[in-house]
């Protein structure tokens, strides 16, 4: 209740001898205390996450920390985290990146952060998140979303093992017989199959060349065996020469091992055998 004053006293004034008063009538009003619901809050532990390319699901615990509904009163309301915006580039020139993820980043109500690169992806982006709760919306100093909070992904592009296949594990070449001449040369078309640089995306680019190994053998070269970049292999052996000896194959690229990268194929191995044409006997009879 409020009554107004005035500093004029108080006396008997007018021929009914009325009183003049100081004070005014009183007025009552009500205070009603309304909770507001405070804005909920959190921070991030890190700013960037580094990760390599076609790595699958990736799981950070405690990313984002200091949780926080917003007073000890809002303890009960529900928390959750929203991706606000994915972003790559900077400033006017930015895009949507939601197709850079096969499972796009989340933040747990724990805290941790998950997501999935999409194959072959790789390169920076930004990821907003904003906390919300599901305290009341009534007032207008209501409060039920945090400030953003950013975090930058960095999926670093990774050198894959290059690939290919042998026609066959084991390979028999005929060369010919005495008497036939022949230098000793020969070229399998097509005995390395399937070569490809690893990713048709990333390493399309990269130079090839196979390696070739002996293991064992006995078998005497003029030059050993070799494979060109589209998968021939060719040889020659001092004429007229038999014998066997098996081989080591590697495809190697030249994109480098950089971030646990592989620029070397898996070995794979072949038994050669050289062999000659018989040739048929022959005789004279006497005159």
């Amino acid at each position: 209740t409020a009554t107004l004053v005035d500093d004029g006293g108080e006396a008997a004034a007018g021929a009914a001898g009325a009183l003049e008063r100081k004070r005014s009538v009183p007025r009552s009003f009500n205070i009603t205390v309304v909770q507001v619901n405070r804005r909920p809050s959190f921070s991030l532990s890190r700013g960037r996450f580094f990760v390599r390319a076609d790595s699958g699901l990736q799981r950070f615990d405690g990313a984002a920390v200091g949780v926080d509904p917003g007073s000890p009163a809002e303890g009960a309301q529900g928390l959750t985290f929203s991706l606000a915006s994915l972003e790559m580039g900077s400033g006017a020139a930015a895009w949507n990146a939601t197709s850079f993820f096969a499972q796009r980043p989340a933040l747990s109500p724990g805290g941790a952060l998950t997501f999935e690169p999409a194959p072959s992806a790789s390169g920076v982006v930004r990821a907003t998140f904003l906390l919300l709760d599901d305290g009341p919306w009534r007032d207008p100093n209501d409060r039920n979303t945090s400030l953003p909070q950013s975090l930058v992904i960095v999926v670093l592009a990774v050198n894959k093992a290059p690939l290919f296949t042998l026609a066959s594990p084991s390979l028999v070449v005929v060369l010919p017989g005495a008497g036939e001449g022949g230098s000793g040369a020969h070229t399998e078309r097509g005995f390395a199959t399937g070569i490809s640089a690893g990713s048709p995306e990333d390493d399309r680019n990269q130079s090839l060349s196979f390696e070739v190994a002996q293991l064992t053998g006995n078998i005497p070269f003029l030059s050993p065996p070799a494979l060109s970049p589209s998968g021939d292999l060719s040889f020659a052996v001092v004429p007229q020469s038999v014998g066997t000896a098996t081989f080591s194959v590697t495809l190697r690229d030249d994109g480098g091992s950089l971030n646990a990268g592989r620029d070397a194929s898996d070995p794979q191995e072949f038994r050669l055998r050289v062999a000659l044409v018989n040739t048929p006997p022959s005789f004279t009879l006497p005159s």
